[in-house]
């Protein structure tokens, strides 16, 4: 009966004809809802998948969110991290509409951002988004492994010379490529769970907690003198903190009622911006914006051990999740997915992966291998980790945040759009773009100067 009605109903001729006629017709469907289509479903209500979204939001970004502070001072800084969240959540709403406007225009298989981008600006859409997307899962990957070699220098003493963190990174890579090739990995929610714990609860709650010490004891507030590199750089770590925003759209997807997308992302996006915005802003307050990574400057001995051991063991467990959607990528791209080994002649259960040759599951083992190695390469060569979120924050999630996801939308909707989301689309994009070249120039200064 809901097939039969689903499809009398799902899609009236002409618009199938508009959309086969053209995607970028810029203008929007009418008369089809979400509901008259038959999209693939989620289980997932409205508040578990924003409690995913926040989760997927939080990572070793907000480790830093005080020490920017240190930059832009306190009125700017909670000023310029609330436009962040403001953008980025806008971004994704853009970006949320462009997906389900592909859909009602009959692209039913558009699911993920990259998917996006190649619906709408063809190959080479998929594949710029593609791109991002790899080169920002290894650039978080190696920013885990940065922050896993400042704990144990903390806590074990790990000398920092280039040399040894280098023999640290591929002692790491060693675990972390064998965890990257568990494939069901990915879908064990109780790693997700624990990391979640690790950081509402060790790093924010105990950030408050010595906040509060210190405020109580009439610690006053640094004086900050703004300057214009400080602001740019304060940007990139903000937008760096939001670095689940690649998986937006797969959270979206998971909604039993994917209606529902658009105040699940605002508020859930908008909650965890904020709830950083007022943590790195209270910890700032307190003098605890002096270290790098707020762990530093824990004072509480005991507590601090527990919270960076524990952080040490959810970024190794996180490692793979975060590496999965590039390996993904450059898997489907060299044609090595698939499933188990089997033989040729197996019979292949109905909705399953067919099975993969040894020789192309040895390489698709080894590529996993590879990209975890590069990654603690990566991460042992960059000495503090607010430097690699300057400039990646600046460099590439500036774009990805403001720039992209207005050019989908607008691709879409331009004959339709009112001035005022061609204003707010423009200030999106300048924003972004001056944000990349300005906050990338001070970023790599900023770096050079440190290295």
């Amino acid at each position: 009966m809901a097939m039969a009605a689903m499809s009398t109903n799902r899609m009236p001729d002409k618009a199938s004809d508009d959309s086969e006629a053209s995607l970028l017709s810029g203008k929007p469907t009418s008369g089809i809802t979400l509901a008259m289509l038959p999209l693939r479903k989620g289980g997932a209500s409205p508040m578990p998948a924003m409690a995913n979204l926040v989760k997927s939001l939080l990572g070793a970004g907000i480790l830093s969110v005080a020490n920017a502070f240190a930059k832009s001072g306190l009125v700017w800084g909670i000023i310029l991290y609330l436009l962040v969240g403001v953008g980025v959540t806008g971004g994704n709403l853009a970006l949320i509409a462009a997906k389900h406007e592909l859909n009602k225009r009959g692209r039913l298989d558009v699911e993920t951002f990259s998917e996006v981008g190649g619906a709408v600006f063809g190959p080479w859409g998929s594949f710029i988004v593609s791109a991002q997307v790899v080169f920002l899962e290894l650039a978080f990957c190696a920013g885990f492994v940065v922050v896993i070699l400042d704990q144990l220098h903390v806590e074990v003493g790990l000398p920092t010379a280039l040399g040894w963190r280098a023999l640290a990174s591929i002692g790491l890579a060693v675990p972390l490529a064998l965890l990257a090739n568990i494939r069901w990995l990915k879908d064990l929610w109780l790693v997700s769970v624990f990391g979640l714990l690790v950081y509402v609860v060790g790093i924010v709650g105990l950030s408050v907690y010595e906040s509060g010490v210190e405020l109580s004891q009439g610690t006053q507030p640094p004086d900050v003198t703004p300057t214009a590199s400080g602001l740019v750089l304060f940007v990139g770590v903000a937008v760096y903190a939001n670095e689940g925003i690649n998986l937006v759209l797969p959270v979206e997807t998971t909604l039993s009622d994917r209606s529902n997308g658009y105040w699940v992302t605002a508020v859930g996006m908008l909650s965890y911006n904020t709830m950083c915005a007022a943590m790195g802003a209270l910890a700032f307050s307190a003098g605890l914006g002096e270290c790098g990574l707020i762990t530093d400057c824990f004072t509480n001995a005991t507590a601090a051990a527990v919270v960076r051991w524990a952080l040490v063991i959810a970024l190794l467990a996180s490692h793979p999740l975060q590496l999965y959607p590039a390996s993904e990528i450059l898997e489907r791209g060299m044609g090595l997915q698939g499933g188990s080994p089997a033989p040729a002649d197996a019979v292949v259960p109905e909705g399953e992966d067919p099975p993969e040759s040894w020789p192309t599951f040895w390489k698709r083992v080894s590529l996993r291998c590879f990209l975890a190695l590069v990654t603690c390469l990566l991460g042992s060569l960059v000495p503090d980790f607010p430097l690699l979120a300057d400039i990646i924050g600046n460099l590439v999630m500036t774009l990805v945040g403001f720039v992209l996801p207005v050019a989908l939308y607008t691709a879409l909707f331009w004959r339709t759009m009112p001035w005022y989301a061609w204003v707010l689309g423009a200030l999106s994009v300048v924003f972004g773009l001056v944000t990349c070249v300005f906050g990338t120039i001070a970023s790599v200064e900023h770096l050079i100067a440190n290295i």
